[in-house]
């Protein structure tokens, strides 16, 4: 009986290292293959065009963007008196510094905008070659004003029309009407931005014929 016993415990411990064996392999499989399961997942990509950006006052950039995930884009400025933000579109509004950054859950990139005031005065300018225009009575012509500022035309400006003399009359809108014979002069002011009438301002001629 001692013998088979004894045959009997090698027998066991040999099923049991196999056992181990078999147990060790599994375990080594599993793991290998949650690992590249693990590395099989896509690397998100999100970056910006730019990291660092230098504007003048009412200078505008749209940034262009690198993405390859699916989750909303959240944009913030650091100083909203700096930079305003248009979706991706950011506005310098003010001097200093701002921090542009845009995330999409713990993916994250930035740019640093350093604004400065390059002391340019914006200008009106109109649809009329040489600041005049002759009407004749009975008709009418619509001024087409817009803000001229650092290479760049706005139309936005609040503008105010008002006209001397009796020859024509002017609605809000920048609509001339002639009215009797003889000349005015029509002036356009407009307040933008920072900039009001003492900057913002131009006269028109206008000569009323029968």
């Amino acid at each position: 009986m001692g013998h088979l016993g004894v045959n009997m415990k090698k027998k066991l411990i040999s099923l049991f290292s196999v056992l181990l064996v078999c147990a060790l392999f599994l375990f080594a499989v599993a793991c290998g293959s949650d690992h590249s399961q693990e590395e099989e997942q896509p690397t998100v990509i999100l970056r910006l065009d730019k990291s660092a950006l230098n504007l003048n006052l009412y200078e505008s950039y749209e940034f262009r963007v690198q993405y390859t995930g699916t989750k909303e884009l959240i944009w913030t400025s650091s100083d909203e008196k700096v930079i305003r933000l248009d979706g991706k579109k950011a506005e310098a509004i003010g001097t200093g510094t701002s921090v542009i950054r845009v995330a999409a859950g713990d993916e994250t990139a930035e740019c640093t905008i350093v604004v400065a005031d390059n002391g340019l005065i914006p200008y009106i300018t109109v649809n009329l070659p040489e600041n005049r225009c002759t009407l004749v009575v009975g008709d009418d012509y619509t001024l087409i004003p817009c803000i001229n500022f650092n290479g760049s035309t706005y139309p936005n400006g609040d503008f105010k029309f008002t006209a001397t003399g009796e020859a024509v009359s002017v609605g809000s809108g920048g609509v001339v009407k002639a009215v009797k014979p003889g000349t005015a002069e029509l002036t356009i002011t407009a307040n933008w931005r920072d900039f009001g009438p003492e900057y913002l301002n131009i006269n028109i001629l206008f000569e009323v014929v029968q």
